[in-house]
């Protein structure tokens, strides 16, 4: 057999490699845009009390929350003192999912995107929430700049910590760090007793818990 007919058929087979490579490739990408859908995720995640979804998307994952209350049970939510600024969409007796967080704050504007698609969409499910932005922010001019810049809040209820200070003792409050903060997300069930308070950021993979702890 010839050096050239081999070399012809090492070449064809590195091909098939590479084309069967890239095949799984797109498959992986292609599970995990569904595992997303599905509020599933296909790898651990690297953020503290973040377990990986399972696969069942009614499980809550063991440190998801921070604090974690059955329904009914838990206390129920007082916020601090607060300054309305856009009283949006809230209506009857929904759960009710409060995100604390701040202009400053990199992971809570990368979850905005995602959160506000959520609620938009009624979490897929046709599940009505309150949902409402309690920002940490001292400087009013700049929260009310980053409101302008973003129509998308209109139909948000936004709202401003008029002490902004005041978030190591309302951490305290709620049984967390007294260095806890933002962002912080604090969901309630339709009697308004909290259900989970998390610490830490949201991502797209969480949408089968957030699901299960507003349904």
């Amino acid at each position: 057999m010839s050096l050239s007919f081999l070399s012809k058929i090492t070449v064809g087979l590195a091909i098939m490699a590479a084309l069967f490579t890239g095949c799984e490739k797109a498959m992986e990408g292609a599970k995990k845009v569904f595992n997303a859908e599905a509020g599933r995720s296909t790898e651990t995640a690297s953020r503290p009390r973040v377990n990986a979804v399972t696969a069942s998307a009614s499980v809550i994952p063991q440190g998801w929350c921070s604090l974690k209350f059955e329904p009914g049970v838990g206390p129920k939510l007082t916020l601090p003192k607060t300054q309305l600024l856009n009283q949006g969409k809230t209506t009857g007796e929904h759960p009710r999912w409060v995100n604390m967080w701040a202009t400053w704050c990199k992971p809570c504007i990368a979850e905005l995107l995602h959160i506000l698609s959520w609620h938009k969409a009624k979490l897929g499910t046709g599940t009505d929430i309150n949902l409402e932005l309690l920002s940490i922010d001292e400087d009013e001019k700049v929260l009310q700049a980053f409101m302008t810049r973003r129509p998308e809040l209109a139909a948000i209820k936004q709202q401003r910590m008029v002490n902004p200070s005041e978030l190591e003792e309302f951490a305290k409050s709620l049984g967390l760090d007294e260095d806890t903060t933002v962002p912080i997300h604090i969901f309630t069930d339709r009697q308004d007793h909290i259900v989970c308070v998390r610490t830490g950021g949201i991502a797209d993979t969480d949408l089968g818990v957030v699901r299960e702890l507003l349904k």
